[in-house]
């Protein structure tokens, strides 16, 4: 079992490591300012990054195969922010000091995101993700967007916490997951949001976009 920031301790395995179990535990503890949390199925000869994988599928069954310790493929990303309370997403960052005045915005974006038709809710992810990393990186005229990378997080630490398998699941059976992957993912999207050592890393750095 595997303490990641704001309350959730969570066997979250697929998505960390290729062919990982998936498992999802309640959340107890921790704080949103732990990071980078440890992932007992991680892979330490990894290098520490934060991936977002282009394969939309990942391994095709919906398990990061990326370089970094960290990732996920777009498509549970995006069926992630579908399935969600993210209402209740929005509302625990803003338990853990989100701004008033920006929790509106975030709560449109991945509305609008998770409303996509599938290949175009992907496409976004991939523009905020890829925009973040040429802003980082100082590329052309690519300017850092508080609101595309906690988008981006949020879709991403959902999908880590929930486990990608469940996402990957849920999009294929046209319906939700148990109550409490719908919960874990909430809680790993505002853990992502607000987690200052994480925003930090991808301003300096970006997301690896590796397929």
């Amino acid at each position: 079992m595997t303490c990641v920031a704001i309350a959730v301790c969570a066997s979250v395995s697929a998505g960390i490591a290729p062919g990982a179990e998936a498992q999802t535990r309640a959340w107890v503890g921790a704080t949103p300012f732990e990071w980078p949390f440890v992932v007992a199925t991680q892979d330490p000869e990894k290098p520490m990054c934060v991936g977002v994988q282009t394969t939309v599928w990942g391994d095709g069954k919906g398990n990061y195969t990326g370089p970094c310790r960290y990732g996920a493929p777009l498509g549970p990303m995006q069926a992630t922010l579908k399935h969600i309370d993210r209402r209740a997403a929005v509302g625990r960052v803003k338990e853990f000091g989100f701004p008033d005045s920006r929790a509106p915005k975030l709560q449109i974006e991945i509305d609008a995101i998770a409303r996509l038709p599938f290949t175009t809710g992907v496409s976004r992810l991939k523009r905020h993700a890829t925009n973040e990393t040429r802003a980082a990186q100082g590329k052309g005229d690519a300017k850092p967007s508080w609101l595309k990378r906690a988008a981006v997080n949020c879709a991403l630490g959902g999908a880590i916490a929930g486990t990608v398998e469940n996402a990957l699941s849920a999009l294929l059976q046209g319906k939700k997951p148990d109550s409490g992957t719908v919960k874990a993912m909430a809680a790993g999207c505002a853990t992502a949001v607000i987690s200052p050592p994480l925003n930090k890393w991808i301003k300096s750095k970006g997301y690896d976009m590796e397929a």
